[in-house]
């Protein structure tokens, strides 16, 4: 009779069990595989602009100094780095606060992955923005490496450089 009562009570904890599973809602469970998916998305792609973003700076600052040129001498290129660092930085800044949000709604589990791929979203999009600044400061100081030395002594005074620049 022990036994009996043992598996009624092991029927009910699974029924239980699949009662509280099947009360989340269809949406809620979609909504949670749209944004682990999307997140996803978004991890590799911002680790695809790392690479890339790290490829080339190497590349510039690895090129002989012979074939070295100037690559951006209106500073067009720094004013779309400067636009495209804000933007990944805003970016960065909306993923941590949606992040912060998954982790305190109350109908996530821990077993969903949603905060964790807000986390890796957000790590692959902070190792871009490392990586393109990294690259526009490559291309500031190839640029300044190649720019035009001025004519001219050392200066000892600085009232004679300041005179020099036309101040």
């Amino acid at each position: 009779m022990r036994s009996i009562i043992s598996h009624i009570g092991l029927v009910a904890f699974i029924v239980e069990g699949a009662k509280t599973e099947s009360s989340r809602s269809l949406h809620l469970l979609r909504a949670i595989e749209d944004t682990v998916a999307g997140n996803e998305v978004l991890a590799n792609t911002f680790e695809s602009i790392s690479k890339n973003a790290a490829d080339v700076a190497h590349a510039i600052c690895n090129q002989p100094d012979q074939e070295r040129r100037a690559l951006d001498p209106e500073g067009a290129i720094q004013g779309a780095f400067d636009a495209a660092l804000d933007a990944v930085a805003e970016l960065g800044r909306a993923l941590e606060a949606k992040r912060m949000a998954a982790a305190a709604d109350l109908q996530l589990r821990d077993g969903d992955g949603v905060v964790e791929s807000f986390a890796k979203a957000i790590s692959q999009v902070k190792d871009a923005f490392s990586h393109l600044h990294d690259l526009k400061w490559a291309v500031m100081e190839n640029d300044a490496d190649v720019a035009s030395v001025v004519a001219g002594e050392p200066y000892d005074d600085v009232e004679a450089f300041l005179k020099s620049l036309g101040q």
